[in-house]
């Protein structure tokens, strides 16, 4: 998409934000009141699991979390986005996924600078967007470790994602949103899901620039076979696939993702459990079982460990959860 046709889409997002959004007369009055309020943003939503607004210069730069996903894309320009009291700087081309409940806010560099705000609600992420990431370790990592802790990560950045199918992709997304033809809201979370792909694919990459590019190539291709073989994959197999000695495949493997082949092995079996807890009718010794893991007692230690509670069962659990996080963060003590 390009010139006018363009120019008229971004002009829509204003328009319609400007005329929809009460976001900032909510913040401030709110805000006289009770300056740590958090603002509802799954009520504003709607029907919508996944909501796309343009995020105006002249913001009410009040910190305030939502109860919901927010992915955040500077589409042009910059913007400091302050995070839980840490400033992060989002350049151009630079993407940011925040946590529910995680207080923040944002302030766009000049008015023509443009800062996409995506919010999507957390069903639509452990039911529908989980399960398409799951064979990514950054990304499932990520999202199953706030749905089992919400100790974890605040945020994760994709930096430097400037590359033409990566944008291509994102204003296919807000075209999609704009047009709201029939099942638009499915179109988009399988447009999401690719997208959180790419971003993940293109940040392994990044982070290993300064070796040499084949090891950069090579150790994507292990990782995958490694996620694609994981209930029964040794070192000894993946040493002989890919004709490497086994103390130099570790080697390898430790000096591209910091984790030994035990641990990085372990991280995913682990987390394509909680995804199956979530997401199927499996019982907890079945998905042990399905998973790699042979003896119950060790799955359990080795899942608190990593998550810091106690493998439960179907998605009630989930939505408890959900519920509970939301309540405490709206009823501080």
């Amino acid at each position: 998409m390009e010139g006018e046709e363009l120019q008229k889409l971004m002009e829509w997002y204003k328009g319609y934000c400007a005329k929809n959004n009460d976001f900032r007369e909510q913040m401030d009055r709110r805000a006289k009141d009770d300056p740590s309020f958090i603002y509802n943003m799954d009520k504003h939503v709607g029907t919508d699991m996944l909501m796309i607004r343009h995020n105006p210069a002249n913001e009410s730069k009040i910190p305030h979390s939502h109860t919901c996903f927010v992915l955040m894309y500077m589409y042009s320009g910059s913007c400091a986005t302050m995070v839980n009291r840490k400033e992060v700087h989002l350049g151009e081309g630079d993407f940011i996924v925040l946590n529910p409940n995680v207080q923040h806010y944002n302030a766009v560099g000049a008015p023509d600078d443009i800062l996409f705000h995506c919010n999507l609600n957390t069903s639509l992420m452990c039911h529908t967007i989980l399960p398409l990431v799951s064979s990514d370790i950054l990304l499932s990592g990520f999202f199953s470790g706030f749905l089992t802790n919400n100790s974890l990560n605040d945020y994760i950045l994709f930096s430097g994602c400037e590359t033409p199918g990566i944008r291509e992709l994102f204003t296919q997304m807000l075209t999609v949103y704009a047009q709201r033809q029939p099942s638009y809201q499915s179109v988009l979370r399988c447009q999401l899901g690719l997208l959180l792909v790419m971003l993940a694919s293109q940040k392994r990459l990044k982070s290993g620039a300064a070796t040499p590019q084949h090891h950069n190539v090579r150790i994507n291709a292990i990782i995958d076979y490694i996620n694609a073989n994981y209930t029964g994959v040794t070192l000894k197999r993946v040493s002989e696939y890919f004709h490497y000695h086994p103390n130099y495949l570790s080697a390898l493997i430790r000096e591209q993702t910091g984790k030994s082949f035990t641990d990085l092995l372990k991280d995913h079996r682990l987390t394509q459990a909680c995804m199956l807890l979530q997401n199927s009718e499996l019982s907890i010794e079945e998905a042990a079982l399905s998973v790699g893991y042979k003896d119950k007692s060790s799955f359990y230690r080795a899942y608190k460990r990593k998550f810091g509670v106690a493998p439960r069962t179907g998605n009630p659990h989930v939505g408890a959860m959900m519920s509970e996080m939301a309540h405490k963060v709206n009823n501080p003590r």
